[in-house]
């Protein structure tokens, strides 16, 4: 995994608040081999939202984001979830204003792919999706891995359950042939559950294609106001597929074509916990020279 130096918060915090703003993107990798779309989907304002984003039907959902806006403001709301649904088609984001009144948007954000020459149900035949769900607990956590003989990485991500939904999410991210997701409570007793998604493809498609993925890693200690922010980017011969960040309590997981960008809200204005970002990506591989 290919670990990237952090950026300075003006530049991450310029660069997400324009991330933010856009609603449908689209791209492809060096070769025109892969090509992947991010849509946007926007709720109105409140302190509680579940809000959904939408590939077209020739993509396939690999992975996703969302965002709370306004950004960078105390006291702040949280991500409760961030997830796809069964058929790969739908990305779920959900958000609350936790201990204080907070009157947010949530941005949805779902990353589709298709691959030259083959249709959304050809590609459908190697991906895999596979799912965890944790114990009862007051910090739910699950760390899974994947069938690593078959299959890559390429997105994932988790969904937090509680009586009283006031369990926020701390991570959802890849790291090598597992995915990693965590929630926890502050101040309130929310125990309950978080599962994990990990979508895979099948190496037999990599080779066919002469295709290849990586996954890219990055960390911030940048601090302002009580919000970690971090950035990770990459070149434009690859395309995201799934980005992934670890942190307090998330506040943002913004992803672009080549680019994914990460917040967490400490609930305070004191931390010495960095924010880590992980990208997942996928390109058809270079020529030798």
């Amino acid at each position: 995994m290919k670990q990237s130096p952090p950026l300075k918060i003006s530049d991450t915090q310029a660069a997400m608040t324009a991330a933010a703003s856009i609603d449908t993107v689209r791209a492809s990798d060096w070769s025109g081999t892969v090509h992947t779309i991010v849509v946007a989907a926007r709720s109105s304002y409140g302190q509680t939202h579940n809000i959904q984003a939408t590939v077209p039907p020739d993509y396939v959902l690999v992975g996703g984001g969302a965002t709370i806006l306004p950004q960078f403001t105390k006291p702040g709301a949280f991500l409760t979830g961030n997830y796809p649904d069964s058929n790969l088609l739908t990305w779920h984001s959900s958000s609350i204003a936790h201990l204080e009144p907070f009157n947010h948007q949530l941005v949805s954000y779902a990353i589709g792919i298709k691959i030259f020459g083959l249709s959304r149900k050809q590609l459908l035949q190697h991906i895999k999706v596979t799912s965890v769900t944790s114990g009862y607990s007051s910090n739910p956590a699950v760390s899974f891995i994947i069938d690593t003989a078959g299959y890559k990485l390429i997105g994932g991500g988790a969904k937090l359950s509680s009586a009283n939904n006031k369990l926020l999410l701390t991570s959802s991210y890849p790291y090598v042939y597992t995915w990693n997701a965590a929630g926890g409570e502050y101040e309130s007793s929310s125990p309950g559950y978080i599962t994990g998604t990990a979508i895979s493809i099948s190496r037999k498609l990599l080779g066919l294609k002469n295709l290849e993925t990586s996954q890219d890693f990055g960390y911030s200690f940048v601090y302002s106001e009580g919000f970690h922010t971090g950035a990770l980017g990459t070149d434009t011969t690859w395309v995201v597929t799934g980005p992934g960040v670890l942190g307090e309590f998330l506040t943002a997981v913004i992803p672009t074509p080549q680019a994914l960008y990460g917040t967490s809200n400490s609930l305070s204005y004191s931390s010495n916990y960095p924010i880590a970002l992980y990208m997942l990506k996928i390109r058809k591989k270079l020529p030798q020279k």
